[in-house]
């Protein structure tokens, strides 16, 4: 799965291979369960993203993704995310962590 944060000046995908969960996010000093996408140098701090903000994962039947009781809220397509329940996420989707646009591309 390849991440493409909108804006970006280099315009390189963010990788996430699958398998492990991965949280999306900013650095902390807490340490997180999973691994995390440090989304800090997209400005992800002035544009609402959390420190844990939202959750990818791979179920068996495809790939999720769970916000994690942000702040400034998910959307996936549009569609505000009720926290702590997994959505499917689909090549294509258009992902918003606060004011952040992700797009999702599979492989």
């Amino acid at each position: 799965m390849y991440l493409y944060v909108a804006g970006a000046q280099d315009q390189q995908p963010i990788r996430y291979p699958g398998g492990q969960p991965v949280v999306l996010g900013r650095s902390a000093d807490a340490p997180t369960s999973n691994p995390l996408i440090d989304l800090s140098q997209y400005h992800a701090f002035s544009l609402g993203v959390s420190r844990q903000h939202a959750r990818i994962g791979y179920n068996g039947n495809g790939y999720t993704i769970e916000d994690l009781g942000s702040s400034n809220g998910t959307w996936v397509n549009g569609n505000r995310l009720t926290a702590r329940q997994p959505h499917p996420l689909r090549s294509g989707d258009h992902v918003q962590l606060g004011e952040l646009l992700i797009f999702v591309y599979f492989v």
